[in-house]
Formats: C-alpha cells, structure tokens, sequence
C-alpha cells in the first residue's frame, strides 16, 4: 500500500509540473514564468467617444483567458444615458461577442469572463454610448480591463 501512493503521490507531481511547463507570452513578448499570467491591460481615462471592436491581444496559441474589466462613468445631463462594454473573441466553434457591462451617470461597475480562445484571433473590446435619442449628455467613461492567461 505505501508503494501504491507513493507512485501515485509521484504521478501527481509529473503531472502538475507538465501542466506548469507552457508559457504564455505577455503582448511586449516576453515570457511568463508561470500560468496565470497577466499578459495584456488597458487604461483609459475620461473618454467621451465610442470605441469599436479595438484588440486587447492576438493570442499565439489556444488558450483560456480570463478578462478582468472595472469601468466608471461621470455624470451626465442624459439620466437615461449609459455606456456599455462589450467583449469579443474567437473559440473553436465561432466569433462571439458578449456584455461585459452596462454604467449608468455616476456609476462604477466590475465584472469577469472567462474566455476559450483560438490562436490567432483577437481578444477585442467594444465601448459604446446609449442615451435613448439624447446622446449621452456629456457623460464620461473611464475603463480598466486586465487580461490573463490561465491556460
């Protein structure tokens, strides 16, 4: 018996440590030392216009990621008005795109996804304004998003 999970004990250990050996690359190139890693982010401060479909990152090769996305927004004359985050990216099976966040005047917001993503495509963000016909009254966003790869 303490042969048995002595062997087995060692099996857990090869296994976990070939899990460890792929390395991610961060988007100036350089290699993550281990997985998760964070390999992308963007800031952007007090933005007033749309921001269609912009490249967060192109992985290299297949992988899980996770998106971590905080946004904020100003106050507006537009009470209606909010700005809303959306997330792309390309799995196995299809482009897809999905709601991240929706931030009213005044409001704050966070949210995270996880995302299966084939090499080559990007992972993308899209921002844009809603203000039931009234634009969105002067109101400003600011955006955060932080991207790591688990997989």
């Amino acid at each position: 018996m303490k042969h048995y999970l002595v062997a087995m004990a060692v099996f857990v250990l090869c296994i976990s440590g070939m899990a460890q050996t792929r390395k991610a690359i961060r988007s100036d190139g350089t290699e993550c030392p281990t997985l998760p890693c964070v390999i992308a982010s963007v800031t952007l401060t007090d933005q007033s216009t749309a921001a269609l479909r912009v490249p967060i990152f192109t992985p290299t090769s297949d992988g899980i990621f996770r998106i971590s996305s905080y946004m904020t927004t100003s106050d507006g004359t537009v009470k209606r008005a909010y700005w809303e985050l959306s997330l792309g990216w390309t799995d196995n099976l299809a482009t897809r795109s999905a709601l991240a966040l929706d931030v009213f005047p005044n409001g704050v917001a966070g949210a995270t996804q996880l995302q299966s993503t084939v090499a080559g495509q990007p992972l993308t963000y899209t921002v844009k304004p809603h203000g039931g016909g009234g634009g969105v009254g002067g109101m400003t966003y600011n955006l955060r998003l932080i991207l790591e790869q688990l997989q």
